[in-house]
C-alpha cells in the first residue's frame, strides 16, 4: 500500500504505471523491473510478502549495475 508520495514502476520493456498515495501496489514477479520517486514527496511502502521458504525477494540482474 502507498501510504505517502508517488512511485512510477517500470518494466523492462519501457512500460510505466504511476502508483498514487491510497493505492495498492501489486508486485511484478519474475520480470525485471524498478521503481522511481519522480514526485516531490518521500514514497512511503507498507508491504507484506507471501513467498516460499528460502526464496529470495529480489534478485540482482547481472548486466544491469545498481546506481
Amino acid at each position: 500500500m502507498l501510504v505517502q508520495g508517488e512511485l512510477t514502476i517500470i518494466g523492462q520493456d519501457g512500460k510505466e504505471k504511476v502508483v498514487h498515495e491510497g493505492e495498492a501496489v501489486v508486485e511484478m514477479v519474475n520480470t525485471i523491473h524498478h521503481g522511481e520517486n519522480r514526485g516531490t514527496k518521500p514514497v512511503i511502502l507498507y508491504m507484506f510478502y507471501l513467498s516460499q521458504k528460502d526464496m529470495p525477494l529480489a534478485v540482482q540482474h547481472p548486466e544491469i549495475p545498481l546506481e
